[in-house]
């Protein structure tokens, strides 16, 4: 991510490092948010008195990855 902006090229091997240190951290703070927002999602729905299952739950995450793969492929046309 960050050899994509002009001020941090990846020319040497320590650039690289850098920007895959900083990658490896950005991609663990979204897993540690997405993580959380199912949690969320999960707890709220139980105290509402919807009961989903697992699968359920799955199944339709999966669909919503899938959605969004699609929808960022076509806008990169």
């Amino acid at each position: 991510m960050l050899t994509s902006t002009r001020d941090y090229p990846a020319t040497t091997v320590a650039r690289l490092e850098v920007n895959m240190l900083w990658d490896g951290l950005f991609h663990m703070t979204t897993y540690v948010f997405v993580a959380v927002g199912v949690f969320m999602i999960w707890s709220r729905a139980r105290k509402g008195g919807f009961v989903w299952s697992r699968r359920s739950l799955l199944g339709w995450s999966l669909v919503g990855w899938g959605l969004f793969n699609f929808v960022l492929r076509e806008a990169d046309r």
